[in-house]
């Protein structure tokens, strides 16, 4: 089983060269080639200092967290951060991370406030765009959102788009999905959750080759959090779940 092979997976991707990894790099963006949105710098994956990071740690956590704690702490950060955000407005990266402590905020939440965190989420993610069209973050969240929607059910997608505001939300399609979260592949190919979201994408269209071979790219990384980890998992049992496509 592919769980099983998940630590020596980790400890073959700790143990790779620059050269390796880059010619790895190459593969996968060769295999996104229809989104020649992002041209990345070559460079290995690994620990990376950012800008605010102390609210990307708080995200990343986030995922080890029962869910109603998960919710108080994303809830904390998002209006700490809004507060932040209203005398800054052309700092794309305090934007960004707006967007993305919406976005997770949204994956714990349910109803009404599920809805609304998309909505706001999306509406920031778009704010992102406005100011950097080729941010890559910023339309893997958008491509997310849409995903959610549309595997909603028919009255749940009534629900969520024109009952609970969500509108903007209604005209998601699987085509617009696709590009973006390949655009955030592009854009970021040390991230094992931009892989994986677009794995499940190309597994629920019936690529399941070309979902075999983001999970393998996910399969290769070393957990760097919380969120990681549950990511690698998950990738792992979709992995089982599609078989190694022998037959």
């Amino acid at each position: 089983m592919v769980t099983k092979r998940i630590v020596a997976a980790w400890a073959v991707a700790a143990a790779l060269t620059s050269s390796a990894i880059d010619a790895q790099m190459r593969a996968d963006w060769a295999l996104l080639g229809s989104t020649p949105t992002l041209t990345p710098a070559l460079a290995p994956c690994g620990p990376a200092r950012a800008a605010y990071g102390h609210a990307w740690e708080t995200i990343l956590a986030a995922a080890a967290l029962e869910r109603d704690a998960a919710k108080r702490s994303l809830r904390t950060l998002e209006d700490s951060l809004s507060a932040v955000a209203e005398a800054r407005a052309a700092d794309v990266e305090l934007r960004w991370i707006l967007a993305a402590v919406t976005g997770a905020r949204a994956e714990v939440e349910g109803g009404r406030d599920q809805v609304e965190a998309a909505q706001a989420a999306h509406a920031r993610a778009k704010e992102v765009l406005a100011i950097d069209p080729a941010h890559a973050g910023a339309k893997h969240l958008i491509g997310r959102l849409h995903l959610e929607v549309l595997r909603m059910s028919r009255i749940k997608r009534f629900l969520a788009t024109k009952v609970l505001g969500g509108g903007e939300l209604a005209g998601a399609t699987w085509e617009e999905a696709r590009a973006l979260l390949e655009a955030g592949v592009v854009g970021d190919p040390c991230s094992p959750d931009r892989h994986y979201h677009l794995a499940r994408l190309y597994s629920e269209t019936g690529d399941a080759e070309l979902a075999r071979e983001r999970l393998r790219a996910v399969l290769r990384m070393a957990p760097l959090s919380a969120r990681d980890s549950v990511v690698v998992m998950r990738a792992a049992e979709l992995m089982n779940a599609l078989g190694d496509g022998s037959q």
